[in-house]
């Protein structure tokens, strides 16, 4: 989280895209059946291997849906208000965690508008502000330490071991084996691209010390080229991804094939431009403390 706070929010971003498409999906197959709808509470407890299938195994959305469909199991209405009294974590704490948080950013621009130096290690910290009250915007729904799961029972005359082999030889298809290899479809590139472009943002944030004071020249060049370079692998990797969402391969072994190999080269280059490039900004943050403006202390 401190070194790659922005791989945190992607990461966290995609969890949310995954959990609010399985839960519209599964409210879809659900639209003429009596009871309340999922909501993204139900789809971030699944996810997280909240429900347990008659107490044996975990099961997530999709598995779920797929049990119904295939008659093992009944479809179930929400259980938002149960897990939000197991949840550890209200709307109100994480409120008052966020406007805490939210406080420094606050003297930081009250610094700027009475024209006062701002330091890059204020600055960097309000990146980390950012960062952390999106996070839990995105995780607003997600249950904290929910230890005790769900159990979905089995319908009368059914076998847990039938439902088990049928939930394993999905799961084998899924990894892959002896399947055709599919272009991502729209909804997955904007999703690549959105979370590339908020993580993008994060780091171009340091670009606003562009101007600030710094020791040397030298220095100060560095931190802009950094501070450039940070941002410039979530490009790479969304254009990436863009292209081999265009390429027609002709089977899957071939597809597989072309993947890693187009995929991987802006891969690595990507992960030790970052490497480098954040590994700076994070160092020299501290270092340029050395020596600040006399107005950075005035208050």
């Amino acid at each position: 989280m401190v070194l790659a706070p922005d791989l945190m929010l992607g990461l966290t971003i995609g969890d949310f895209l995954i959990v609010r498409r399985a839960v519209s999906l599964y409210n879809e197959n659900r639209r003429d059946h009596r009871g309340d709808q999922w909501t993204m509470v139900d789809g971030f407890y699944a996810n997280t291997g909240g429900f347990v299938l008659d107490d044996r195994m975990k099961i997530g959305v999709k598995d779920i849906l797929l049990l119904v469909r295939q008659g093992f199991i009944a479809l179930q209405s929400s259980y938002a208000e149960v897990i939000r009294d197991k949840s550890k974590a209200d709307s109100l704490s994480k409120f008052i965690t966020c406007a805490q948080a939210l406080w420094l950013v606050a003297q930081c621009i009250a610094r700027g508008i009475e024209h006062l130096p701002i330091s890059t290690l204020e600055l960097g910290t309000d990146g980390y502000v950012f960062i952390t009250c999106a996070i839990y915007g995105f995780n607003w729904h997600k249950p904290k330490d929910v230890k005790t799961p769900i159990s979905i029972p089995l319908l009368h005359g059914k076998s847990y071991r039938d439902a088990e082999s049928m939930l394993k030889t999905l799961h084998y298809t899924r990894s892959g084996q002896g399947t055709r290899w599919e272009k991502p479809s729209l909804e997955d590139t904007f999703s690549y691209s959105f979370t590339g472009l908020a993580c993008a943002v994060y780091d171009a944030w340091h670009c606003i010390a562009w101007n600030n004071y710094f020791p040397t020249q030298t220095k100060q060049l560095l931190w802009r080229i950094t501070a450039v370079m940070s941002a410039t692998p979530f490009f790479i990797y969304a254009f990436t991804m863009f292209i081999l969402g265009r390429i027609e391969f002709a089977n899957s072994r071939l597809a597989g094939i072309g993947f890693a190999i187009l995929g991987s080269f802006p891969a690595v280059a990507g992960v030790l431009l970052y490497i480098f490039a954040r590994g700076y900004l994070f160092i020299e943050m501290f270092l340029v403390l050395r020596r600040m403006p006399a107005g950075i202390l005035t208050r």
